[in-house]
């Protein structure tokens, strides 16, 4: 029988909205180093965790680098 796989949510968040930011979007995927984004603010906050709810990765106030439909969200370390 084959090993469950293990999952991570990544959460995207638009900082600068509202006074405590606004949820732009939750996601349960197998583990990634790469995801697609369509129509990100210009900046961007992202926070990737276990099923445990322990953070693995975490990413501040990114700034968008390119006017285009499509962003991409690179993992990198921590």
């Amino acid at each position: 029988m084959a090993q469950p796989q293990s999952l991570e949510y990544w959460t995207v968040w638009y900082p600068q909205a509202a006074a405590t930011g606004l949820l732009l979007g939750r996601g349960l995927i197998a583990p990634a180093e790469n995801l697609l984004l369509h129509s990100a603010p210009p900046v961007l906050t992202v926070e990737v965790s276990n099923q445990a709810g322990k953070r693995l990765a975490f990413g501040q106030d990114l700034q968008r680098t390119l006017e285009s439909p499509i962003c991409l969200l690179q993992r990198q370390g921590d």
